[in-house]
């Protein structure tokens, strides 16, 4: 190969390209005049200053109630961190000055030293539960789930329960158990599976917010972002965790009624002696008092109901027979108004005939005719007349 002789330039001697004929751009700031140079620093402070003003402000706005309980809650993060990871070094390692910890979940439930809980109010999963599952399984777990011990999540009133497919349905949380906030459809997934052949899973706490706080309730409605997938019920659930000690007594009643096992809708009718479900925006941000107008005649309502046919059955506990003692005490008020109008309606319910109130409870539905919903409709209106007409009320019952 022939060797190349061309001399070398000298590379101060090579033009810049970048250069156009007026070399002034290319003047050092500090040769420039110094009405040019202060010019030119003059324009790079308002940059700054204008890049400053720009910054938006992060910091959540709180209630001085919320702050009072986070001056308890953000301590009892770190003094939980702590006592676990003494307890349990073998699988809780605390981090971050004791501010976090890494949880060897995997260790945990194969061990069954710590068992992890899901919450009440977490969104249900679909195919994407299998789909995950399937991918931690192959490729492994690549992000952590995140917990909050036991002690946090009965601070903050977020009710723990065992996961769909955990076949462990009967134990209660103890004090050195974890509830999940994010990861329940991975660890539902996993809990349908054998825990010898679990992969290697990890946990961590949330991180604070702006503030430094530790505000859960709006950590987990942040995380589950797909409210799609959430029915009205669950709302209720989040409506009572962030109300607080200030939340309606008429949530309380409904989350008891689901609870003990009665439908949405006839939770709400009984709840709000109304004709329908309180639907999700009114669950929201919907006005309590208005939405409760009537709880205190509700309750009392309710208990005479129990008295009458009692909680066996599901003559209460589904939408339709609810529905119809809503829509006669609407009539009632109606007519009498709120205070003559209960003592009227405790009347009538407690005047039902047992042959009435059996014939109710042991209805039953007819092929091509009345469903049981019906039947039992019919018979309480028709103990509703016979009670107007005692009464010498005009209530017509259309």
């Amino acid at each position: 190969m022939a060797e190349n002789n061309a001399p070398v330039q000298d590379l101060q001697e090579i033009p810049n390209a970048n250069h156009s004929e007026d070399q002034s751009s290319s003047i050092n700031p500090s040769e420039q005049p110094e009405n040019v140079a202060s010019s030119v620093q003059t324009d790079t402070d308002k940059k700054i200053k204008s890049s400053a003003k720009k910054t938006p402000d992060y910091n959540p706005v709180y209630t001085q109630e919320q702050l009072d309980l986070f001056a308890k809650t953000d301590l009892l993060f770190e003094d939980e961190v702590n006592r676990l990871g003494k307890e349990l070094p073998d699988y809780i390692t605390p981090f971050n000055g004791g501010k976090n910890m890494i949880v060897d979940v995997t260790k945990c439930v194969q061990d069954g030293k710590v068992t992890i809980f899901g919450c009440k109010l977490n969104r249900t999963h679909g195919g994407d539960q299998t789909k995950t599952g399937a991918s931690i399984m192959t490729y492994g777990a690549q992000c952590p789930i995140l917990v909050v011990p036991k002690a946090v999540a009965d601070a903050f009133g977020m009710p723990m329960v065992h996961f769909s497919n955990d076949p462990d349905q009967t134990s209660k949380p103890s004090e050195n158990d974890l509830m999940a906030i994010d990861g329940h459809g991975r660890l539902n997934f996993l809990f349908s599976i054998e825990k010898e052949k679990w992969p290697q899973i990890f946990a961590i706490l949330p991180s604070p917010d702006h503030l430094g706080h530790y505000n859960i309730v709006k950590f987990f409605s942040e995380i589950n972002l797909n409210l799609a997938a959430w029915k009205s019920e669950n709302y209720v659930q989040k409506r009572i965790l962030e109300d607080g000690v200030k939340s309606h007594p008429g949530w309380l009643f409904i989350q008891k009624l689901l609870q003990s096992g009665y439908k949405y809708q006839a939770a709400c009718e009984l709840a709000t002696l109304k004709t329908d479900r309180v639907k999700a925006s009114e669950v929201n941000s919907g006005n309590a008092k208005d939405i409760f107008k009537y709880h205190d005649v509700a309750i009392k309502v309710f208990e005479t109901l129990v008295k009458k046919f009692g909680e066996d059955s599901d003559t209460l506990k589904t939408k339709c027979f609810p529905l119809e003692v809503s829509r006669l005490w609407n009539l009632i008020v109606d007519a009498k108004g709120k205070d003559d109008g209960q003592t009227l309606m405790l009347k009538f319910i407690e005047n039902i005939s047992e042959a009435t109130s059996t014939s109710i409870l042991q209805a039953k539905g007819v092929k091509g005719g009345l469903t049981k919903d019906q039947h039992r409709v019919n018979l309480l209106d028709d103990a509703f007349k016979a009670f107007v007409a005692l009464e010498g009320l005009n209530i017509k019952l259309n």
